[in-house]
């Protein structure tokens, strides 16, 4: 089985990306034919550059290590054709989201590792079963619910990600995972070897 990991920003950037380049590397060290699609926006590549060095998107040398504009989608498809794997994993929403819609035609599995539409909801959290809150409706439209609407199946990386995808899009329960997935802390566990 030919597995895809996307992710967006580089690793060391952010914790999902970081999360996603380790759990790439785990897989590879066990043999499993495993590809790393990172996400990296034009003009942001310079910044990344100055940041963490020449080698920002691969600072390990790893193989199987692409990197991808998320737009225009033709872009993001020819990419997964050339890779053409058999399953997706997209680390954190965005991935998923253009993944799943250049790609349909595979499984993908969003790796929750966080919420931006939870920032509306948290002050409020008790009232998410309203379906009005402080004059907004329930975030059920734009990329992030399409993210979670497209793919077969949601893995949370807390008991607080997982609950709040449970008050904010009841109608996705059948989708997620009955318990947080312990994989993403193991294949970490070399980017934070004393385990804090």
């Amino acid at each position: 089985m030919r597995l895809l990991i996307a992710c967006y920003e580089p690793p060391g950037f952010g914790g999902a990306s970081t999360i996603a380049y380790h759990l790439h590397s785990r897989l590879l060290e066990q043999g499993h034919d495993s590809h790393l699609l990172l996400f990296l926006d034009k003009p942001h590549l310079d910044f990344y550059r100055l940041l963490l060095g020449e080698n920002y998107a691969n600072p390990s040398g790893l193989r199987g290590v692409r990197v991808c504009q998320r737009w225009p989608l033709a872009a993001v498809k020819a990419c997964l054709e050339e890779i053409s794997p058999t399953a997706c994993v997209g680390v954190g929403w965005l991935a998923t989201y253009y993944v799943a819609q250049a790609y349909p035609h595979r499984p993908c599995i969003l790796y929750a590792t966080g919420l931006d539409q939870a920032a509306f909801w948290v002050p409020g959290i008790e009232d998410l079963t309203n379906e009005t809150y402080a004059g907004f409706r329930l975030p059920t439209y734009g990329p992030e619910p399409l993210a979670f609407d497209r793919c077969e199946y949601v893995v949370a990386c807390s008991p607080m990600i997982r609950e709040l995808i449970l008050k904010l899009w009841p109608q996705w329960a059948g989708k997620l995972a009955p318990r947080r997935c312990g994989w993403p802390l193991y294949a970490s566990r070399k980017a934070c070897p004393t385990g804090a």
